[in-house]
């Protein structure tokens, strides 16, 4: 098996944070909207508007779309401490 792309660990770890079943469910329909669109982490951080516009357009909610995208940072720090 392919080791996991990094959007793909992205998307692991922000279910991780998660406890709440509902906001799980969420977040899966965000990152299935990611992988499908092909997008890149460090493409989401230079497009952060038109990724939240993206999401909203394909049944993310707008709470959820900019989650997403404004946890990315938090992400890359807390993996380049392991």
């Amino acid at each position: 098996m392919a080791p996991l792309t990094m959007l793909e660990e992205y998307c692991n770890w922000g279910l991780a944070q998660v406890e709440s079943e509902r906001w799980r469910q969420a977040l899966q329909i965000a990152n299935q909207v990611a992988m499908n669109q092909f997008l890149e982490l460090n493409t989401i951080l230079q497009h952060l508007k038109v990724v939240v516009e993206l999401m909203v357009k394909n049944k993310v909610a707008p709470g959820i779309a900019l989650q997403f995208v404004s946890n990315i940072k938090k992400f890359q720090r807390e993996i380049g401490k392991s």
